[in-house]
Parts: C-alpha cells; sequence; structure tokens
C-alpha cells in the first residue's frame, strides 16, 4: 500500500505498489428483492477486526434502539453486546473464500459499514472491504482512517465518520433514504471500476 511504501521505502532497493483489485464481472451484487421490512446494516470481517468493531458499536446500539426495525448484521464474527438488543443482532457465519461474493450478496443490505482504529497497522491495510461493499452495490460509511480516507470521496460514493456522533449522524441519513443509498451504491459501482482486474490486467 501507498502507507507502507513511504515507510519502508528507505529500506529496500526497489518497493512497488500494487493495489487489490476485484473481478467485477465475477463479483455478483445484491438482488435488492427482499421483503422482510428490516432494514439491514451491514458489518463484514473476521474476529481479529474486534478493536475496529468498539469504533461504531455505541453508535450501533442507539440507533438500534432507536429504530426497532434495524437489524445489525455481523457477517464472520459472533457478536454479543449489551448495547445493541439482542433480537437486532442477525449473525452470518464466517465462509470459505470462495464463497465470500456469494454470501455478502445475498445479506442484501441496505447499508455496509467499514470501521477502522487510527492505528498504524490500520493505516497500513488496503481498501479492499471499500472495493467489496461498492462491488456488491452497498452504500458505504466508513471510517475516515488510512486507505478508507483515501478512497472514498465524501458525501459521493460514501459517506466518512470519526465520532460517535457522526456515525449515528450517517446512519440516519441513510436510514429509509431510497434517493441517498441509491446515489451512493451508484456511485460506489463507478469508483470500483478503477479497481477492476481485467481493465488493470494488461496495464505495465
Amino acid at each position: 500500500t501507498p502507507w507502507l511504501a513511504a515507510r519502508y521505502g528507505d529500506v529496500a532497493k526497489r518497493v512497488e505498489v500494487i493495489p487489490n483489485m476485484v473481478e467485477l464481472a465475477a463479483w455478483p451484487p445484491a438482488d435488492r428483492l427482499r421483503r422482510d421490512g428490516r432494514w439491514k446494516v451491514l458489518w463484514a470481517g473476521s474476529p481479529s477486526h474486534s478493536g475496529d468493531l468498539e469504533v461504531v458499536i455505541p453508535a450501533l446500539g442507539a440507533f438500534a434502539r432507536t429504530h426497532p426495525d434495524v437489524t445489525i448484521v455481523f457477517f464472520g464474527q459472533t457478536v454479543k453486546d449489551d448495547r445493541i438488543p439482542a433480537d437486532q443482532i442477525e449473525t452470518v457465519d464466517f465462509c470459505e473464500f470462495e464463497e465470500y461474493a456469494f454470501k455478502l450478496a445475498a445479506i442484501d443490505a441496505d447499508v455496509a459499514i467499514a470501521p477502522l482504529t487510527d492505528i498504524p497497522f490500520n493505516r497500513g491495510k488496503s481498501n479492499l472491504r471499500i472495493l467489496q461493499y461498492w462491488a456488491t452495490g452497498y452504500p458505504v460509511i466508513a471510517s475516515g482512517v488510512g486507505p478508507y480516507k483515501e478512497s472514498i470521496s465524501h458525501g459521493v460514493d460514501g459517506e466518512l465518520c470519526l465520532t460517535t456522533a457522526e456515525w449515528l449522524g450517517a446512519l440516519e441519513m441513510t436510514y429509509r433514504n431510497d434517493a441517498i443509498c441509491k446515489r451512493m451504491a451508484a456511485a460506489g459501482l463507478e469508483s470500483v471500476k478503477a479497481y477492476d482486474v481485467l481493465r488493470n490486467s494488461k496495464k505495465v
């Protein structure tokens, strides 16, 4: 990543940045056919991201308690936290890599979130989580940290947050607002094209 290249550039003879990409032609979009009356907020990740989740848990809890029709979906990790009503949590089990894109799309969420704590490790991460959300057609709310801040145009293809108030405000703004969600999702699909494997495979 650019951050890692800058950090370790003086200890290597050659450093090149090769960004993560997705194969858009093989990435299934959410079908948008769910009619269960729920409004789903999706977080996808592994148990190693528990520290990142803490960034957004207070806002998710307040948001869920305000809107009983909201479901918080945790894909890849079981989350039990008293700050979020247990009956408003849905867990989707971790899966093999080959199944991941299809399971992500099958959740058919209304908005996807990507919280990050502002620590050196996260500043060196890539924007892959954002690319996956965009490729699935999900509007994105993310931490204004590191690769997410560098990738997302705030208010265009996503919302960037740093505080609990900002997270809660972004969730409230997208809640049941189809026009905003569709605009953000469409902009995200445009943005992810720059990271399409096939479009970039012949670049030297």
